[in-house]
């Protein structure tokens, strides 16, 4: 039995007790609060790094860094959002639903998940659906692009009124948005405006001049109003900038018709022609891809048909597609780095001619290239490993050779 005496020793220990546990309760919580905060921002590094993939277009990386990111952070928007993005970017729409479905049953409000959804719908030819959904994310965010995506989604089920009034909405948020004013300049054409259609067209013009789309749409229009001599340096610049595309020619040609140029005219008519079956060619290869994206053939003939029409940065976003369903694929990643050769775009093709010689480094035309790439760009050191490499996996290459003797020379001018 505690006796008088000694009960408010003991009520002071029992009160040092409970506090001394209390703090180190306090200190354990801050603790796994802190390591909390370290898991997620590791998770948030590993997602940056996935949107760099993603940009470049290496989507299997991009998916790799997503799922680590899951284990430190399974419950983190950003996981299933980015995941989403990356579904979007292969139109493996039913994959990026479920990613963004995850997203929404974390935070419900979470802006940009009806937005990418809707441009998923408008993709698959699902415009109501569409619709719907761009309505969704803009009672979360009223923005402009998701007010114009809107609107082309109305026009395709002839919804014109509401067409018009989400773009008139686009402009008094942002009167400088080109792309408005562009769809309505169309919808005034449509409606039988065509004075208006061109001013507003003209304004689009003068807000982007550098968009080949706009000059096309303007040139176009003033075809159409019979602006026959105002229409040609557009239609020229278009089919210029775009030698495969059909509409600009056959414009083009009927312009140069109606201005006296019979035989210039006739010559444009003459390519169009050429271009119309293989335009169709290309759409309903790309109906194809879309329609069933995990079937790598669809891919490359799409691939293979934009980049026999000289379409080349078009069918180098196709091919990344067919690298991501055969990532071990050499000859794929090889024809991505000479594809990418041909545009000069130099950082990728050295980055897909080194995958191809991680994966064999017995590709003597691999290293060829890289030295080309290498030596152009004053790396003589690098050019000149990669012309030795080329010699010991094809002696006899007298090209490799010779350049391999250039690149020496040069080395030894600038030492």
């Amino acid at each position: 039995m505690i006796s008088s005496r000694t009960l408010p020793h003991f009520l002071c220990f029992l009160f040092l007790l409970s506090f001394n546990l209390g703090c180190s309760g306090g200190s354990k919580k801050k603790e796994a609060d802190s390591q909390k905060v370290r898991i997620t921002e590791h998770a948030i590094v590993l997602l940056e790094e996935s949107k760099r993939a993603l940009a470049t277009g290496d989507f299997q990386e991009a998916l790799s860094l997503i799922d680590s990111a899951e284990k430190f952070a399974p419950n983190y928007v950003g996981v299933h959002f980015i995941r989403g993005q990356v579904f979007d970017k292969l139109k493996m729409f039913d994959q990026s639903e479920e990613s963004y479905a995850k997203v929404l049953s974390i935070d419900p409000q979470h802006r940009g998940v009806h937005f990418n959804l809707g441009n998923n719908a408008f993709n698959e030819g699902k415009f109501q659906k569409a619709v719907n959904e761009f309505r969704n994310e803009l009672n979360l965010n009223k923005r402009t692009d998701v007010l114009v995506n809107m609107a082309r989604a109305y026009s395709n089920i002839y919804a014109l009124d509401s067409a018009r009034s989400a773009l008139m909405t686009a402009l008094a948020i942002d009167s400088s948005f080109a792309s408005a004013y562009i769809l309505m300049g169309q919808l005034s054409k449509d409606l039988g405006e065509i004075d208006k259609g061109i001013e507003y067209t003209k304004r689009a013009v003068e807000l982007d001049p550098s968009s080949i789309d706009n000059q096309y749409f303007l040139g176009s229009m003033l075809f159409q109003a019979g602006e026959f001599q105002k229409a040609l340096p557009y239609l020229e610049a278009v089919s210029d900038k775009r030698p495969w595309d059909y509409w600009a020619h056959n414009n083009l040609g009927l312009v140069l018709i109606r201005l006296g140029n019979k035989e210039d005219g006739e010559k444009y008519l003459s390519i169009a022609n050429s271009l119309q079956n293989l335009e169709s060619e290309i759409e309903n290869a790309r109906n194809q891809a879309q329609s069933n994206p995990y079937n790598i053939i669809n891919w490359l003939v799409l691939g293979d048909q934009l980049r026999k029409m000289g379409r080349l940065a078009e069918a180098a976003e196709v091919y990344k597609v067919a690298v991501f369903l055969d990532p071990k694929n050499i000859f794929l990643r090889e024809k991505m780095g000479l594809l990418y050769l041909a545009i000069g775009d130099t950082t990728n093709a050295v980055y897909y001619l080194s995958k191809v010689i991680q994966e064999d480094e017995t590709k003597a035309d691999a290293w060829f290239n890289l030295g080309i790439i290498y030596g152009n760009k004053g790396n003589y050191k690098e050019a000149e490993d990669a012309f030795e490499n080329t010699l010991k996996y094809s002696t006899g290459d007298t090209m490799a050779l010779q350049l391999l003797s250039q690149v020496r020379i040069l080395m030894r001018r600038n030492n």
